[in-house]
């Protein structure tokens, strides 16, 4: 009688909208902003000027670019930028990847592609350089 187990599959789901900076030795730094944190209402809609389409104030990107603006030491510090369950999924697989619908929830999405609009990122990396940070190119880049 063989009361083992074979799991097939493990789906992670929730918190899209949370902000988890983790740093070069993959640990998280500092406190995880989840949905509920408005402090970037600004930021959200300054992106939503910017790329023409709306990025809700709870959207990772609009999180981040608060966190460069007001804690610049964190966001140098980030290496990979994640959401609650990005996290989740790494620490179990140690791969960084999220799923698209997650990922919607980080950054506009290109249809097409079905991954991040390369031309956002562009005018986003542009947003932060203008801002006098010399991390934007690795910031965008450090998400899953």
């Amino acid at each position: 009688d063989d009361d083992s187990l074979e799991i097939l599959g493990i789906g992670i789901s929730g918190q899209m909208h949370g902000e988890v900076c983790v740093d070069g030795n993959g640990r998280v730094l500092g406190t995880v902003r989840l949905w509920c944190d408005g402090r970037n209402g600004e930021e959200g809609t300054e992106l939503t000027k910017l790329f023409q389409t709306k990025v809700a104030r709870r959207t990772t990107c609009a999180r981040f670019l608060w966190t460069i603006r007001n804690q610049p030491e964190k966001a140098r510090q980030t290496k990979h930028l994640t959401t609650p369950a990005g996290w989740i999924a790494y620490r179990l697989t140690d791969q960084w990847t999220i799923g698209v619908g997650d990922a919607s929830g980080m950054f506009p999405i290109d249809q097409e592609t079905l991954d991040y609009d390369k031309d956002l990122l562009q005018k986003y990396n542009d947003l932060v350089m203008d801002d006098g940070n010399d991390y934007a190119s690795s910031s965008s880049s450090s998400m899953p």
